[in-house]
This record gives structure tokens, C-alpha cells and sequence, in this order.
């Protein structure tokens, strides 16, 4: 990843500048934000599978709803 190798330039620009501090913060919470946003984008789907909802989509394929399947509901 380009972003590691700016990683210790970075860090030392911060110590001089504000800008560059507050650079530095603004690419460390985009970075995360994607990370927690990947992990979610693969467990939901996951979760859904696991728990065995049953899927309700149109003919395009788009998500219409999720139920419950029959031997969880009360």
C-alpha cells in the first residue's frame, strides 16, 4: 500500500505542521471507516445466510425484503 511509505514522512510533517497533522488524522479516519465499511459489507450478507432469513427479491434481483423463515416465527 503507497500510504505505508509516506507513513514516517507523515508522521515527522505532523510534529511541524497543523495541516499536516490534521491531514494525517483525516487519512487515518478515511482508512478505517473503509475498513469497519468492508467488514460490515461482508457480514451482513453472512449473517443473513447464517440466520436463514429468506429472501425476497424482484425480478432484477433487487432486495425487496427479508422474512423470518417459518419454523422461527412465533
Amino acid at each position: 500500500m503507497k500510504l505505508r511509505q509516506y507513513e514516517e514522512g507523515s508522521k515527522k510533517a505532523a510534529k511541524y505542521s497543523n495541516t499536516a497533522a490534521e491531514q494525517l488524522y483525516k487519512t487515518r479516519t478515511t482508512q478505517a471507516s473503509a475498513a469497519i465499511a468492508v467488514h460490515f459489507a461482508h457480514a451482513t450478507p453472512l449473517s443473513i445466510q447464517i440466520l436463514g432469513y429468506d429472501v425476497i427479491e424482484n425480478d432484477q434481483g433487487t432486495l425487496l425484503s427479508l422474512q423470518l423463515p417459518s419454523s422461527l416465527e412465533k
